[in-house]
């Protein structure tokens, strides 16, 4: 599985950025331009500086979007390791602080990365299902963290409540710095041609972005 690489622009920053894509895969379809969304923020990213990396990691397990529960179930772990491994290899790239990997993600995506949050200082989840049935956010992080997360009300495939509230209290209660943006009547994935979620795929853009910059 070699992740799409986006170089930096101009001069290097010295930090690296790991994106998850969601249950849909890194693809365009009826549900929403995917993969055009990921590789915008990779691109503006990159052009702060950043090394940007953008697995595939549903190529690993053969696994065909979009996926359900029961695939999340069985191919999680697999999918962990295969972000982490993305981690570590970012890690290790020349010109790269190994203290200054960040992580981005989205819906399923966002999930994951919450869940390997013991492995970088500073993430983005973007309206991520907690999964309390199976398993959560898993074990509890130690370490040092700032979070943001994104999430609309009007969300109905992942519901502001409890998700949203339930994730940020758990980081909250690892005494993680976190920042949780609600934007009102917004759905999930802030997809659609309305002011709503206009608004909300525009501010957070903005907000990640500077987010970075000023914690990565």
């Amino acid at each position: 599985m070699k992740p799409e690489f986006f170089k930096p622009v101009g001069t290097p920053n010295g930090g690296a950025i790991v994106v998850a894509h969601g249950s849909d895969g890194l693809v365009d379809n009826e549900r929403g331009d995917w993969k055009t969304m990921i590789c915008d923020y990779a691109t503006e990213l990159s052009g702060k500086g950043f090394v940007v990396l953008v697995p595939d990691y549903f190529a690993l397990t053969g696994t065909k979007p979009p996926t359900t529960l029961a695939d999340y179930a069985f191919h999680r772990d697999t999918w962990q390791k295969a972000l982490t491994t993305v981690i570590s290899d970012a890690s290790a790239m020349k010109g790269i602080d190994a203290s200054r990997v960040g992580l981005l993600g989205f819906s399923l995506g966002g999930h994951l990365i919450l869940r390997l949050r013991s492995v970088s200082k500073v993430l983005v989840s973007y309206f991520a299902p907690e999964f309390l049935e199976l398993g959560g956010l898993g074990p509890v992080n130690i370490g040092p963290l700032r979070a943001l997360l994104h999430h609309g009300t009007g969300d109905t495939l992942v519901p502001f409540v409890p998700n949203a509230g339930d994730i940020e209290q758990t980081l909250r209660k690892e005494k993680a710095e976190v920042e949780l943006i609600p934007y009102d009547r917004a759905g999930h994935g802030f997809v659609g041609g309305d002011a709503d979620n206009t608004s909300a795929s525009e501010k957070s853009k903005a907000s990640t972005l500077a987010f970075f910059e000023k914690y990565l």
